[in-house]
Formats: C-alpha cells, sequence, structure tokens
C-alpha cells in the first residue's frame, strides 16, 4: 500500500493583502499623530495670543488707573504745599480760580465746552444725546469718542509722545502734564484724562439744590452736609459748597494697529476707566 502525502503551496496573495492592511494602519496612525500634532501647535498659538491680549489689556489698564490718579493730583494740585505749579511739569494752573478759592461753574472760562485745557463744562443739552444719533455735529459727552462728538481731541505727535499747548490746547490731558508725574512705559501712546464738572440741572434763585451732597467735618468732627452750589438765602449760616467732579480716563497698549488715526499712532488696545470726584470747600 502506497502511502501518501499532502503538501500546501503558500499563497502569494494572502501575504499581499496581509501587507496591503499593515500599510493602512500604519496610515491611519500616522494620519491621526499629524492631526494632534496640529491641534498641538493650534492651540500653543492661540494659548500664545490670549496671553498677548491679556498682557495689552493690563498695560493699558494700569495705564488708565495712572492717568485717573494723575487727574485727581490736578485737582488736588494746592494741598498740601499750596503751590500750584511743579518743577518737573510742562503746564501749570496758575490763576486757577478752582484751586485758589474753590470756585467752579460749567458757564466760567475754566470749563468750557471745549474741554480747554482738559476741563470740560458741557451743557446739558449734550447729555441729552442718545448714543445712535450722537455725531461729531450732534454732539455727545466729552469723554464720548470723538466720531461720537467727544472732546478728546488727538493731542499726540506722528511719534506717539504727548503734543500739548499748556495755554489753548483743548482735549485730553496726557499724563504728567500738569503734575510732573513721569511717562508710562512700554506704551504706544501715553494715557490722558478729562476732567468734567458736573453740574445739578437749572438751580432756581433762591432754591436749594440737593442733588449732589457731600460730607465734611466740623470742629467738633461731626459729619456736615453741603450741597451742590446751595443758596442757603435769609439769615441762615452759609455752607460749603461741594464740588463733583467726573474724571475719564483712557490707557492704551504697546501695539499698533496698521491704520494710523490722522497720521497719528493708532493703539489696538484702549482702556476707558471713570471715577467721581468730589471736593469739599468750606
Amino acid at each position: 500500500m502506497l502511502a501518501t502525502q499532502s503538501f500546501r503551496t503558500p499563497s502569494v496573495f494572502a501575504n499581499n493583502a496581509q501587507r496591503g492592511a499593515s500599510l493602512v494602519m500604519v496610515l491611519i496612525f500616522m494620519l491621526l499623530l499629524s492631526m494632534m500634532a496640529t491641534f498641538g501647535v493650534r492651540n500653543v498659538t492661540l494659548l500664545e495670543k490670549q496671553t498677548r491680549n491679556e498682557l495689552e489689556y493690563q498695560v493699558a489698564r494700569q495705564a488708565a488707573e495712572a492717568a485717573l490718579r494723575d487727574a485727581e493730583m490736578d485737582l488736588r494740585m494746592p494741598e498740601p504745599s499750596g503751590l500750584l505749579t511743579q518743577p518737573t511739569a510742562a503746564c501749570n494752573r496758575e490763576g486757577s480760580a478752582l484751586r485758589l478759592q474753590g470756585i467752579a461753574s460749567a458757564e466760567s472760562a475754566e470749563f468750557p465746552e471745549n474741554c480747554l485745557r482738559g476741563q470740560c463744562g458741557a451743557p446739558a443739552s449734550r447729555y441729552a444725546v442718545a448714543w445712535g444719533s450722537a455725531s461729531t455735529t450732534t454732539k455727545g459727552a466729552p469723554w464720548w469718542p470723538n466720531d461720537k462728538g467727544g472732546d478728546w481731541g488727538n493731542n499726540v505727535t506722528t511719534a506717539g509722545a504727548p503734543s500739548f499747548t499748556c495755554a489753548t490746547a483743548t482735549g485730553g490731558v496726557p499724563l504728567g502734564t500738569f503734575t510732573g508725574t513721569p511717562r508710562f512705559p512700554g506704551v504706544a501712546r501715553q494715557p490722558e484724562y478729562l476732567i468734567e464738572l458736573i453740574v445739578p440741572e437749572a438751580i432756581g434763585a433762591a432754591a436749594t439744590e440737593t442733588q449732589f451732597e457731600c460730607t465734611g467735618r466740623g470742629s467738633g468732627g461731626s459729619a456736615v452736609k453741603a450741597a451742590q452750589n446751595e443758596v442757603t438765602g435769609g439769615s441762615g449760616a452759609p455752607k460749603g459748597t461741594c464740588l463733583v467732579f467726573r474724571i475719564t480716563a483712557r490707557g492704551f497698549g504697546a501695539s499698533l494697529q496698521d491704520t494710523d488715526i490722522d497720521s497719528r499712532p493708532n493703539p489696538k488696545v484702549e482702556v476707558l476707566l471713570q471715577s467721581y470726584f468730589q471736593l469739599f470747600v468750606k
């Protein structure tokens, strides 16, 4: 009886199919790695942009804070030395009725509508203008943007340095102009401020205006209130005057946009801050 033996011939087609499946798996794996790498790069780039934007914002905010404090110092210039001129300041407030006598009114030359030397006395009609209808011809509040009729002006040179003519400049006051405060470093433009005298609505000849009240201290330490432009009349004891101001400051970041404004630097980031400041004049 003859014994038979069978032999199995390797299949070339099966080997080729296995090699093809491995190639597909490798390609899919490489595609996944590429997608993960691309996502990582984009995520890092986005985080870098966010970090730069946050840095720009923080610099601009700190600059605006510095301008707020500078404006308060400007208003309080007579204290504590009683001097209106700082040796390192480019301009001074000599002759200021507000700082010498505590007298301020929107009708005075010291607080005109055009914000001469950074001090504004806009009429009530401007504050009644709605944002949507405000323009350069229908002016809104002085601190609004210039295209809404604001009175910031553009007191800066083409190189970004402050440009403020002491006697005739109108609009925003660059940091340190009247106080001698050093320039704020690392910004595209120096921060600036506007001071608005807040005036109550029309006051009658013998009326007592109580819209704005501030508190002073009597000789015994007790609180003594006095109202803005209060008219005592009769034989009543005269009271002090409470002057209320709104300070608006804007600070800028370090980077500039590609397009300028009136051939002046146009920072990418601008931060606007406001505070209310009161002076009690006995």
